[in-house]
């Protein structure tokens, strides 16, 4: 749960204020992730066959993630972001215990967004990590129901970025299966380990590309791939463009 992690690596894209009336919304799964506070809020969303109730919550939609919204009318403030770090195939919610203080910190980032005075990205990013420690006070302990998986996550963590890291080594230093494995990683994490490795590794190139330290030879290396075509084959598959053009345009 993003809601747990003591660290965390985003970037606000805009934030915006919304109304919403009775009705039903689809939506096909955006390029960036949101981070909302909903009140006067009865809503539901539907996904992955499932359905999460969002009404009054601090809300967490990664990106890519396809849902039906179901409201009978809503009032929320919402941060558009890019998540470099956290990953998860769902969204995450909680009901505040201090909701005045969460609305307090929605509303001062939503009004120095729209005020786009001098620093005003600075200052909202500021804010959102206000947001993001106080949710972290209020939910923090283990994000992992099974320890197998917080402990293949940690190897993850540790290993990935240095390394090829087969997923039969990771069963190896868990001393489980790999079939087993991978049915906890799936049940919990919602992705194959295979693909987690992927996208923790590709996440973290994005934020080296985005410093504008490195070339995308180095970005590679430092993103654990041996091989810069290999990575950038699998950049284009995850993000829809190559590590020289997200430089380019993140940049210019």
């Amino acid at each position: 749960m993003i809601f747990k992690q003591e660290t965390v690596g985003v970037t606000v894209l805009d934030v915006w204020r919304l109304s919403y009336r009775a009705g039903r919304t689809e939506n096909r799964g955006r390029a960036f992730s949101a981070l909302s506070l909903r009140w006067d809020s009865e809503t539901v969303l539907r996904c992955g066959g499932r359905e999460y109730d969002v009404s009054d919550t601090v809300c967490y939609v990664p990106c890519h993630m396809p849902y039906t919204r179901l409201t009978r009318g809503e009032e929320m403030i919402v941060f558009h972001l890019e998540n470099h770090t956290y990953m998860t195939s769902k969204p995450e919610c909680f009901v505040p215990r201090q909701p005045a203080r969460y609305r307090e910190l929605f509303e001062r980032a939503a009004a120095c967004w729209e005020g786009k005075e001098e620093g005003y990205r600075l200052r909202t990013q500021a804010i959102l990590y206000e947001i993001l420690a106080l949710a972290y006070e209020e939910n923090r302990g283990s994000s992992f129901r099974n320890p197998l998986v917080e402990q293949a996550v940690r190897h993850i963590e540790r290993e990935a970025l240095h390394a090829e890291l087969p997923v039969s080594e990771l069963a190896d230093a868990l001393h489980i299966s790999e079939a087993y494995l991978r049915r906890l990683f799936n049940r919990e994490m919602g992705v194959s380990p295979k693909q987690y490795i992927l996208r923790y590794r590709i996440h973290h190139a994005i934020s080296l590309l985005e410093s504008g330290y490195y070339s995308v030879a180095e970005v590679a290396e430092h993103s654990g791939f041996g091989d810069p075509k290999h990575f950038s084959v699998e950049f284009k598959k995850i993000t829809g463009k190559s590590p020289s053009v997200y430089s380019y345009e993140f940049h210019r």
